[in-house]
């Protein structure tokens, strides 16, 4: 399933309700259709009233933070109630996820590291080692992120990224650590059937388990990167459960998601940690900045960017983020440095579907696949012809592939154009063919 989208801005203090209003003068079709489940619908009732709402939550809590968290734990509860939620969107009532985090690897001699972490679905997200030494965490209302590093002897490095964008080919929020695009591609291949994913249990969650031949790093040593992947996808979250890479029968590296806990209360706070005091720090600035209004975009960056009509069902506009500069993208970065980038981010709760724009400059032929896995990796790329919207009649490539995120490029006439995240062959395609460039 799909909905349609429109990036356009509301008229502000259209259908504003005033005291007084009766029964009748609420748009009731509006209603109606928003209790069939229709989004759109949902999203024109919480846009007619969010300045009003926006009002009264600020009086009652005096406080940005303290009402953004309000009014969303509103909105999702009234569109619970309103749609009859069947639970067909992978983690569509989820809030919020916490758990412990099990990483192994050759890389550190296959000792055990043991994270407490957390995740919200605004892409809010803390990781921390149990013994203190590690500390990485995501603020979703600022973008930026922070890695704090114990090198030991009383030696601390500290390293704040902010300015990021909302997600790959560009610098996005630090989503690695917990390999949340394996479960992406687990869940693109169990869409399609594909016979190296069954369905199973694992303890009291509902999973696809995976078992598939992968090929390893051909820059690596051999003990360092694997032929062959197990996974265990949780269904309801999206999230990998359990990922064992092997070469033969040695194991190279393992991750596990255990106690998982769903909708536990989380401070913002988690997600904003001090600074150690007498840390080294490094501040980096990644280059993207927030567009406050649709309508400012194509002002932004002096061009029409292309967005996309249709998106998988379930998803809603999230952040929109420029970058006057870019910076290069691709396998070993080897893709040309063009500015003027859009990316712009769809949510499902906890899926992410990135669309990024960027100029392709004087030499198109110096441009390859600006969302390719890590060097050393050749991406299995099936080739599409585009049968709708402004990339009619061009050649798409296609990617699904356990060593990056599922994704889909295309080469314009002026515009490089990704589609990545949380979705599957056809839905991305979809999405492709439903891109135009975009109203002021």
């Amino acid at each position: 399933m799909h909905q349609t989208v429109a990036l356009r801005e509301s008229s502000p203090g259209v259908g504003t309700l005033r005291r007084g209003d009766s029964v009748e003068d609420i748009d009731l079709p509006l209603v109606r259709r928003a209790r069939r489940g229709e989004r759109g619908a949902f999203e024109a009732l919480t846009e007619r009233y969010d300045r009003r709402l926006r009002a009264l939550a600020f009086r009652m809590l005096g406080d940005p933070d303290l009402m953004d968290d309000a009014l969303q734990e509103v909105a999702i509860k009234a569109f619970v109630s309103l749609r009859g939620f069947r639970g067909e969107a992978a983690s569509g009532t989820m809030r919020t996820l916490s758990g412990r985090l099990v990483l192994s690897s050759a890389a550190t001699d296959h000792v055990t590291y043991s994270y407490r972490f957390a995740t919200t679905i605004r892409g809010d997200l803390s990781v921390r080692r149990t013994d203190g030494k590690e500390t990485l965490a995501y603020d979703s209302r600022s973008r930026t992120a922070l890695h704090v590093l114990d090198l030991g002897s009383d030696a601390v490095v500290a390293e704040n990224t902010k300015g990021l964008a909302a997600g790959p080919p560009d610098e996005g929020p630090p989503q690695w650590i917990l390999q949340r695009h394996v479960g992406a591609v687990v869940r693109a291949l169990a869409a399609a059937d594909a016979p190296s994913v069954r369905e199973a249990t694992l303890g009291s969650r509902k999973v696809w388990l995976l078992s598939a031949a992968v090929q390893p790093n051909r820059l690596a040593l051999p003990d360092a990167s694997g032929d062959h992947l197990e996974v265990a996808v949780d269904q309801a979250s999206g999230f990998p459960l359990r990922i064992v890479e092997t070469r033969g029968s040695v194991v190279v590296e393992e991750l596990r998601i255990e106690q998982l806990e769903v909708d536990q209360p989380l401070a913002q706070r988690l997600f904003k940690p001090l600074v150690p005091a007498g840390a080294t720090l490094s501040v980096v600035d990644a280059g993207f900045r927030a567009v406050p209004q649709l309508g400012w975009v194509c002002a932004a960056v002096g061009y029409r960017p292309l967005a996309p009509l249709r998106v998988p069902e379930g998803f809603t506009l999230g952040a929109v983020t420029v970058a006057e500069t870019g910076r290069p993208t691709g396998k070993e970065g080897m893709n040309p440095p063009r500015g003027k980038v859009v990316s712009v981010a769809f949510r499902r709760g906890f899926d992410r579907l990135v669309v990024s724009t960027r100029l392709i400059g004087p030499d198109r032929s110096r441009w390859t696949d600006p969302v390719a896995a890590g060097e050393g990796y050749i991406d299995k790329v099936e080739k599409v012809k585009l049968m709708a919207g402004a990339l009619k009649g061009r050649t798409a490539s296609v990617v699904i592939d356990l060593r990056g995120t599922p994704h889909v490029w295309v080469l314009g006439s002026r515009l490089v154009v990704t589609v990545a995240g949380d979705a599957t062959r056809a839905e991305l395609l979809a999405a492709a063919e439903s891109l135009a460039p975009y109203s002021e």
